[in-house]
């Protein structure tokens, strides 16, 4: 039935965009993905962040709004993008209700484990403590280096890109090959200072603020600081982000919860001050308004510039997909999506042509991609399918793992490493995720920390039982 839906409205969006119909084509997508969102969401049995439902509103939701085409830069799309969009909106949603319906929910018992969503494993609380204990210890460990690395780059290259003037593009320079990763681990400080905070609560002594709070607070604050001398808007995004999908996961949080009383109006406060950073940030970017208004060339330039730039971020993506399929001359068979790897076994080093691809957009300045381009980019619409079906189907066994409600992480730090992927899929319409080498060392350092905390448990538990404590 869902699947019947989703192929009749693509074929009418179709129908309507080729007859020059592109606002009622572009409102068809968006309906469709508003629906989904809320089917998934009622499926998922109330989670807010269900990734089916993230999934429609960003893929599907984004391809309609690219759909209006209000910029000159826009043309029809030809029909194996669409094709190429349906496919992966189709391939996705099928893999993820084969996991997660009846047959597979038998074959994937839910785990009640003791932690976060049960009772303390003692009295007193003593291994919620050390939990907490252990997870603050990841955070400095993480701040130092984030922070180590950002002043030798500064003290490298000599400048930062915050207090740099009639440098447009400084925050791209300021980049030095290996060490540019460790720096902006700081996205991961925010969720893990707010893990480490509701350990705390949960611990069952009254919350006093001690000095080791202190200082995880102010690595959360590193956090958001780092990406406003770096000047980076998408880091500053995804930094805040984490936090907040980290803690709705926790939570489980449903809609309803997250827009009643002061819930509401925390997430309205957040929503402003992020909004507030990141115009301080474009600003900072020493782009002006004519000079943006000159790179995204809207049909109607009477727009204000507040509703241009997001529509060219969201939009334009599903139009550089639309370049590839029709200038792509021959496949890379692989070489794309394997780039992390070519780049932390150091082959592209030795063989740069591996990695030395053209890449097909409307305008040189609009480089963001979608999450099917590199897939396209490999394999052609093959790619995009298979590609669709393992991220459906991984996402499925995440929602059932750990998102729905009786599922229990060990340890609550592991929440960190799964709002990654979620995330990425709220954001599939901006880039290619899996095939950048930051989110698999954003995802194998918050991993790592996981397997630091659950080595650190045990050796502590064997203490425990010698008699002998933390």
């Amino acid at each position: 039935m869902t699947f019947s839906i989703i192929s009749l409205t693509y074929i009418s969006s179709y129908m309507l965009s080729s007859i020059g119909e592109h606002l009622l084509s572009g409102i068809l997508l968006i309906l469709l993905s508003l629906w989904l969102y809320m089917y998934y969401y009622r499926r998922s049995g109330g989670i807010l962040l269900c990734p089916a439902g993230l999934f429609s509103l960003s893929w599907i939701g984004g391809s309609g709004i690219s759909a209006f085409q209000l910029s000159n830069l826009q043309t029809d799309w030809l029909p194996e993008t669409w094709i190429v969009i349906f496919g992966m909106a189709a391939a996705f949603l099928l893999a993820y209700e084969a996991v997660t319906g009846e047959k597979w929910q038998k074959r994937i018992p839910m785990k009640y484990d003791k932690g976060i969503g049960g009772e303390p494993e003692s009295e007193d609380g003593l291994s919620l403590r050390e939990e907490s204990i252990f997870t603050a210890i990841v955070i400095f460990i993480t701040a130092f280096l984030s922070l180590s690395a950002f002043i030798f780059e500064a003290v490298k290259l000599q400048y930062i890109p915050l207090f740099t003037e009639d440098m447009p593009h400084a925050y791209s320079y300021f980049h030095i090959t290996g060490v540019h990763y460790f720096t902006t681990a700081f996205v991961l400080l925010p969720s893990e200072a707010a893990v480490y905070l509701m350990l705390r609560k949960k611990e069952g002594s009254p919350l006093r603020f001690c000095l080791m709070d202190a200082a995880v607070c102010f690595c959360a604050f590193l956090g958001l600081l780092l990406p406003v001398l770096l000047v980076s808007r998408f880091q500053l995004i995804l930094s805040v982000a984490l936090c907040i999908f980290t803690i709705l996961i926790i939570r489980r949080e449903s809609l309803q919860g997250l827009l009643s009383g002061r819930r509401l109006i925390l997430s309205l406060l957040i929503a402003i001050s992020a909004l507030g950073l990141y115009i301080f940030l474009t600003i900072e970017r020493a782009h002006s308004v004519e000079y943006l208004r000159s790179i995204f060339e809207m049909k109607d330039p009477g727009l204000p510039i507040w509703v241009i730039q997001p529509y060219i971020y969201v939009a334009n993506n599903f139009d550089n997909l639309n370049c590839l399929v029709r200038d792509l001359s021959q496949h890379t068979h692989g070489l794309r999506m394997l780039y992390p790897l070519l780049v932390f076994t150091g082959i592209k080093f030795f063989h740069p042509e591996l990695v030395s691809f053209p890449i097909y957009v409307t305008k040189e300045e609009l480089t963001t991609l979608t999450i099917a381009y590199d897939a396209y980019y490999d394999f052609g619409i093959l790619g995009v399918v298979i590609f669709a079906l393992i991220l459906g189907a991984l996402m499925g066994l995440i929602e059932m793992r750990i998102m729905r409600r009786g599922s229990r992480c060990r340890y609550m730090l592991w929440y960190v490493t799964a709002a990654q992927p979620v995330f990425y899929l709220a954001l599939s319409f901006f880039t290619t995720w899996y095939s950048n080498p930051s989110t698999w060392f954003y995802m194998g350092a918050s991993a790592m920390s996981y397997v630091f905390i659950c080595i650190c448990m045990k050796i502590s538990e064997k203490r425990r039982q010698h008699g002998k404590g933390l």
